[in-house]
């Protein structure tokens, strides 16, 4: 942002020198702070996606033989293995697509680090107890790790509508206001009771989404489809772990 305000002032100062005008000014790139609002949102949630993402990657990038036994148990699956994408820090939304391979790849990962390295043979030839073994192990155990992942793929997308469209060459300011009335008032959607809700976006920038009266009873906070399939469930997902996973994506 800082390097966006520098060149338009220079430009500016250019314009009104060399030809006596000037532009409208418009401040800093609008995409970065939205980027940064999704990365602010998913660092409130207890679990550490970015860490997460990091490990599964990294600890089949370190060896061809960990790949070769991880692909070896899609015929127990049934799960056609693919590995980890690479989740950049600085390209927060890249988090969307890697979150989408992980739970695809769900089964397959909980087959390998649950069941295949244990076996004391198996333990013993392709790794030591590292930190990050463990991280993993105790993620995939905790029954709330699969929805935190479903939640973060599923709020990416709204960022992801708005930011895509912007990275262009073509002239978009025209249609940067109501995109973000649009953006907001989506993620106002999830939680916010319908009957405070307008038709008209950009009404809805006026509503105070701190005021608890507001909000949609916990069962009704949309957490995407893939969450609520989790819930569904009542054997793998308690109903205090429920209201706690509920509680965080609000």
């Amino acid at each position: 942002p800082n390097l966006n305000l520098s060149f338009e002032k220079k430009l500016m100062l250019q314009l009104e020198e060399i030809y006596g005008t000037s532009m409208l000014k418009l401040g800093s790139c609008p995409l970065h702070p939205v980027h940064t609002a999704f990365r602010k949102g998913i660092s409130e949630l207890s679990f550490n996606m970015d860490s997460f993402f990091h490990d599964i990657h990294f600890f089949f990038k370190l060896s061809s033989a960990r790949r070769e036994d991880y692909a070896s148990l899609e015929t127990m699956t049934e799960v056609a293995a693919q590995y980890a994408k690479q989740h950049t820090e600085t390209r927060w939304l890249s988090m969307k697509y890697v979150a989408i391979r992980i739970l695809e790849q769900y089964d397959n990962i909980k087959e390998y680090f649950l069941k295949f390295l244990p076996k004391e043979k198996n333990f013993s030839y392709h790794i030591k107890p590292t930190e990050r073994y463990k991280r993993i192990s105790n993620a995939l155990k905790d029954p709330l790790t699969e929805g935190y992942i479903a939640f973060c793929a599923f709020s990416a997308g709204d960022f992801e509508s708005f930011l895509l469209p912007f990275q262009s060459n073509e002239p978009q300011i025209h249609l940067l206001y109501p995109a973000m009335c649009k953006l907001i008032s989506s993620l106002m959607n999830k939680f916010i009771c319908k009957r405070f809700l307008s038709v008209k976006d950009s009404d809805n920038i006026s509503i105070d989404v701190l005021k608890k009266e507001n909000w949609k009873p916990a069962n009704f906070i949309d957490i995407g489809t893939k969450a609520k399939v989790l819930f569904g469930n009542s054997s793998f997902m308690t109903d205090e772990g429920q209201q706690k996973l509920r509680s965080e994506c609000l």
